[in-house]
């Protein structure tokens, strides 16, 4: 089971990934949508993406628009991690699958409590 990290911001995939390992979970990174998207197509173990709303070449809602109709042999989890926090925007990211989401900026135990609440754990399983 992998992890889908997508983010411009090279700090924030390297504070999340830091977080990620020490809750003992594998992941890989993308920086926008359409790198996300390949590493999808690449990566059939990803179970879980921690998406960022706004990024250059392809932004979080349009990945999400493109999963939904991409065929994918499981759809991933998705906790969206942004500073994006109007209700309606939240609302919308929630109707196109938004599973979680999380407030930049943000503790480990936040993001682990999230995780866990999808039913993931360290031991890299989906419980």
């Amino acid at each position: 089971m992998k992890v889908l990290i997508v983010d411009d911001a090279s700090p924030i995939r390297k504070i999340i990934g830091r977080m990620l390992t020490s809750m003992h979970l594998d992941y890989v990174e993308a920086t926008h949508g359409k790198e996300a998207m390949t590493q999808l197509n690449t990566h059939e173990d990803i179970r879980l993406i921690l998406l960022d709303w706004h990024m250059p070449v392809m932004d979080g809602m349009a990945l999400l628009k493109w999963m939904k109709t991409a065929g994918l042999s499981v759809r991933p989890k998705v906790i969206m991690v942004t500073t994006v926090n109007t209700e309606n925007k939240i609302e919308s990211a929630m109707e196109l699958g938004v599973d979680e989401y999380v407030m930049k900026p943000f503790t480990k135990e936040i993001l682990e409590e999230k995780i866990m609440s999808l039913g993931f754990s360290g031991d890299k399983n989906v419980q």
